[in-house]
């Protein structure tokens, strides 16, 4: 049977080819389909993870990352210091801008932070040291040609790029990584001054503990002791801003790749109807010798049924191909 399949894909090069090619596509297009929506959700669960800390304080009901704006008090960094297991908390600051060049725009996220919560994958370059100093994902680097030591300008506002990073990138926003001082050079000396109502000073605390304290029971203790916070784990925080993804994007996604199965199937029916129909007269003869539909549909020709075995023997031999006459 695979002789018999194999030798009709080569006696018609050029409709194997196309056949072959067509489902090639379609295979593609779901492959690449369930890697986009793999990759947005991986992405989102890494931007938690990477910020390297066990415990992260951000605005009660303020449940990810990048969904929702958190906002907390400034006094709120002493308040969670001061409870016990708790080591340091260390600030880190989200702003989502629009950067400009050449009449194109990109949405990006700019994450202020001291020490924690930086550039957890350099490709080149340093992290932030001076006030004007910025570090930018490689996705926005390569779209508008930026390198270490050029200029990059945020409502007016000039920083230099100190090191270009791989990876950083979610919900289709690059994110660029600028420190605290910048920050409020930003906010005060560009275009932002008027509007700097309305964004945070201070957006999240990534909580470093005590040796040996339990995770669980410092959240418990600072969300009781300093109500203005929530507490949640790297991995819940990663957890909910997939959930995140998912609410957003995976209707479209699951559309799409409902459409793409639809169309594969469709696809090789085609090319089975095809098949059939350019086999029809073949089909025909052997059905009218015997062959059941049933047995035609399963290939199985090979072995001869017993009924088209004595309908041939009774047949005249010229009949039979033997060359012989009565």
């Amino acid at each position: 049977m695979w002789q018999l399949a194999w030798r009709q894909l080569q006696l018609d090069v050029v409709r194997t080819t196309l056949t072959a090619t067509a489902l090639a596509a379609v295979v593609a297009v779901l492959l690449v389909l369930q890697g986009f929506e793999l990759g947005l959700y991986h992405q989102l669960n890494r931007t938690a993870l990477d910020l390297d800390t066990e415990l992260i304080a951000l605005q009660p009901g303020v449940t990810n990352l990048l969904g929702a704006r958190s906002s907390l008090p400034q006094l709120a960094r002493a308040a969670v210091e001061a409870v016990d297991g708790v080591a340091d908390a260390w600030p880190l600051t989200g702003i989502p801008v629009i950067y400009q060049q050449d009449n194109q725009k990109t949405p990006i996220y700019v994450f202020v932070y001291d020490i924690k919560g930086g550039p957890a994958h350099l490709a080149t370059g340093h992290a932030v040291e001076q006030s004007r100093d910025i570090v930018i994902d490689r996705s926005l680097a390569q779209k508008y040609q930026l390198h270490v030591g050029d200029r990059f300008t945020i409502a007016d506002f000039d920083f230099q790029i100190a090191g270009i990073t791989t990876g950083h990138a979610a919900l289709f926003m690059p994110f660029a990584y600028i420190g605290y001082d910048g920050m409020l050079d930003l906010f005060l000396e560009s275009q932002l001054a008027p509007d700097l109502s309305t964004f945070p000073l201070l957006s999240f605390l990534l909580l470093d503990l005590d040796k040996g304290a339990s995770a669980a029971q410092v959240a418990h203790r600072v969300e009781q002791q300093v109500p203005e916070v929530d507490v949640l784990s790297s991995a819940q925080l990663g957890h909910n801003s997939v959930a995140l993804g998912r609410a957003m994007f995976g209707p479209v996604l699951g559309l799409l790749l409902s459409v793409a199965y639809v169309i594969g199937f469709l696809v090789v029916t085609l090319i089975m109807d095809a098949d059939v129909r350019a086999r029809r007269r073949n089909l025909v003869v052997l059905m009218a010798l015997g062959f059941s539909a049933t047995r035609l549909a399963g290939g199985g020709t090979a072995a001869v049924p017993a009924a088209v075995a004595r309908r041939l023997s009774r047949r005249p031999a010229y009949c039979l191909g033997t060359g012989a006459s009565d």
